[in-house]
């Protein structure tokens, strides 16, 4: 665990894909931020591009995350590296428990995260993660149900915009997770605020 770090931490990730089917379409790049919960910060940050040997695409993903695979094909790392890379950054933050993994729609994010390559020592990076998630866009349809959000939210864009998280040229996984935590801290805050008020 990283000094500086309270040890009450959440990963929040995203992921910019080649299509909707982690079983046929590619990783395409990963953004990771570190939250540190009792400080209510975001510390660490990784963006990783991913070129996979066969880069399996669909317009429709393309078009929405706007990677130029010409581009990855210069910047992105072959999987195995790219697995490495995101394993010593996360076993950093880890503490005696596995880590807790934060998103939107989060366990899209993690099933393409299980195209990487197993490591040598037969560790896959899924391994460090717990059972337990949390995914915004649950917690957002929470928050509708209980009142709190008056409106129906269907997409990470209106979530960010009733937060005031601000989208304009949003742009890439980091971007993303960024964005996934900030809004996260603002939802625990908007809870906190509620929880003074006597009913």
């Amino acid at each position: 665990m990283i000094n500086n770090m309270s040890g009450n931490v959440i990963v929040f990730l995203d992921t910019e894909t080649g299509g909707l089917d982690s079983k046929l379409h590619s990783l395409l790049s990963v953004g990771m931020v570190i939250v540190d919960i009792d400080k209510e910060e975001l510390g660490a940050e990784l963006e990783i591009f991913v070129k996979e040997e066969k880069i399996v695409t669909c317009k429709a993903a393309l078009s929405i995350n706007g990677i130029n695979i010409e581009e990855l094909d210069k910047v992105g790392i072959n999987p195995c590296e790219a697995h490495q890379q995101l394993y010593d950054f996360l076993i950093r933050f880890k503490g005696e428990k596995k880590l807790t993994i934060g998103g939107i729609n989060v366990n899209f994010d993690i099933n393409f995260l299980r195209r990487l390559p197993e490591l040598k020592e037969g560790n896959h990076i899924t391994k460090e993660f717990s059972h337990r998630t949390i995914d915004l866009s649950t917690l957002s349809l929470a928050f509708n149900h209980s009142g709190i959000i008056k409106e129906a939210i269907t997409t990470s864009s209106q979530l960010f915009d009733y937060f005031g998280i601000t989208t304009q040229g949003r742009h890439g996984a980091l971007f993303d997770a960024k964005a996934t935590a900030i809004c996260y801290l603002k939802m625990i805050t908007r809870l906190k605020e509620l929880n003074k008020v006597k009913m």
